[in-house]
């Protein structure tokens, strides 16, 4: 049941393949043990109204939201966000002035209905 949810700034729409890297993603969240390739739900979406950092227009952002159920430990948690953190970084220019942050969320099992 993870939910991968990507957002990214309207001005990397030129830099970025977003198809494949929303694949990259979902494949590597598949790789994890426990996690069931049929039950991943990954999307995208891009951002037109943003600021990031000094305002300066060429600033850049890309931010990789994770639900899992509750129930993993810190360091697999940890483990996932590197993983997915790299699959974004490997995928962008290095001279872009780009902010990649990832998040790990715990859904709680008596609030989530399937």
């Amino acid at each position: 049941m993870p939910h991968l949810i990507l957002e990214y700034s309207e001005n990397l729409s030129d830099h970025m393949d977003v198809p494949v890297v929303l694949q990259r993603l979902h494949e590597t969240m598949s790789d994890v043990p426990t996690i069931d390739l049929h039950r991943i739900k990954s999307r995208a979406y891009k951002v037109d109204t943003y600021i990031v950092g000094d305002y300066d227009d060429t600033n850049q952002m890309v931010h990789l939201t994770v639900k899992l159920m509750e129930g993993r430990d810190v360091a697999l948690r940890h483990d996932i966000a590197d993983s997915l953190h790299k699959v974004i970084s490997s995928h962008l220019l290095e001279d872009l002035n780009c902010q990649i942050t990832v998040e790990i969320q715990e859904l709680e099992k008596a609030t989530y209905a399937t």
